[in-house]
């Protein structure tokens, strides 16, 4: 396996092309979530049904949107009726259309839509780095620890410590999520 990584490496593969040659094949959206994850953007995953004017709709509202958001943003379409998406669909629990999913840089799902979208709607479920962080916690079903302190403050390496202990003490049950104010 290493030597397998090694020679990998030593071709420049990305990484990308690392995860497939270990993983195999994935399906093309999962492989655009991974390089989403991989760069640090957003995905929006839109499931739709062709001749469905409300998925027409928010074909439309993306399309703007993606002119809008430009490289930040990575946009998938998946159409619900085809047989190769259908696993897809199962996995994310899709049982109409148009159903719009945005995922943050991490994979957490933030928002989904299922009507009254608008750009302003989905610009709204973009969240920060720590709002993802909980979120991800949130749907594992862990208590979160939100301890809030910059790190010039007098007592900021005390309360990260203290912090940490708890974290350790509880490993599985916990996820803590430091946040600088500043």
């Amino acid at each position: 396996l290493l030597t397998k990584l090694k020679g990998l490496l030593d071709q420049g593969k990305r990484e990308m092309e690392l995860i497939l040659a270990f993983m195999g094949p994935l399906h093309p959206v999962k492989e655009q979530l991974m390089e989403a994850r991989l760069q640090n953007r957003h995905a929006i995953l839109l499931f739709y049904e062709e001749g469905s004017q409300a998925c027409d709709k928010a074909k439309a509202v993306l399309k703007k949107g993606s002119q809008a958001w430009g490289e930040r943003v990575l946009i998938s379409q998946v159409d619900i009726n085809k047989k190769e998406n259908s696993k897809i669909r199962q996995e994310f629990r899709i049982y109409s259309t148009p159903t719009l999913l945005v995922i943050a840089p991490n994979g957490v799902v933030v928002r989904e839509f299922r009507e009254n979208l608008t750009i302003e709607s989905v610009e709204s479920a973009f969240v920060s780095p720590a709002m993802a962080q909980i979120l991800r916690g949130l749907q594992d079903r862990r208590v979160i620890f939100l301890p809030v302190a910059a790190p010039d403050w007098k007592n900021a390496s005390s309360v990260k410590k203290t912090v940490s202990g708890v974290g350790e003490i509880l490993r599985t049950s916990v996820r803590i999520v430091h946040v600088d104010p500043t």
